[in-house]
């Protein structure tokens, strides 16, 4: 995994009105911490940091330059603001290329499955992100659940997956990724999944009520 560059500037001012004026100005409030180096309140440009998460995703290795000096970086934590999802704050953890880390990734389904495409069957995918363990540079921007050979009634789980090196895979073998299931069989689940969605919105409701809105995460 190639190590991307972005610039930032240690953040003085740390008031709400200072950050809602970086946001306007096109920059992003943020932090970095983590291994050998003091919590420090950071900014950088919105646009720039955007950029890099596009070409790379949420794992890029970012090599953040403060004040002239260089600190090896994951991106941690992003706060999205809860109704237009724009970026409000960035979390940047200091990492050791030498020392294995435990992050996410994403999985991507490729191929077709011919359960689906002849069978009529439907396709759910249970699982679509993964705990893995590995070195900085090797984390894969996605891993791939190839469905090619998946047929009616069968299903794909962590432990077929293959060819990954030094990356070792946290997820229980187990684990289901993905299966063909019949028509009805999604349909039902979906519908159990809104009334549960239904029910924990209805409760959320009635604790809520009264209450004044959060204020915006600095």
């Amino acid at each position: 995994m190639d190590t991307l560059n972005l610039e930032a500037q240690v953040r003085e001012d740390k008031g709400k009105g200072f950050v809602k004026k970086l946001r306007r100005e096109g920059f992003l409030p943020g932090v970095l911490y983590g291994l050998d180096v003091e919590t420090l309140p950071v900014t950088v440009n919105v646009r720039d940091l955007s950029r890099i998460l596009r070409s790379a995703g949420e794992n890029a290795l970012i090599r953040l330059e403060v004040n002239g000096k260089e600190h090896i970086t994951l991106v941690r934590e992003l706060q999205r603001h809860p109704v237009r999802g724009d970026l409000i704050h960035v979390d940047f953890f200091q990492i050791s290329l030498k020392e294995k880390l435990e992050t996410v990734v994403p999985l991507r389904i490729v191929g077709e499955s011919p359960g689906v495409r002849n069978e009529g069957g439907i396709l759910q995918q249970m699982l679509r992100e993964i705990d893995v363990r590995c070195l900085p540079t090797e984390i894969p921007e996605y891993i791939e659940v190839d469905i090619s050979n998946l047929g009616f009634g069968e299903n794909i789980v962590v432990g077929d997956l293959e060819g990954f090196g030094d990356i070792e895979l946290l997820a229980d073998p187990d684990t289901a990724l993905a299966a063909v299931v019949a028509p009805h069989e999604e349909e039902e689940e979906e519908v159990e999944e809104i009334d549960e969605e239904d029910e924990g919105a209805a409760e959320e409701g009635e604790e809520e009520e009264g209450e004044g809105e959060e204020e915006e995460a600095e």
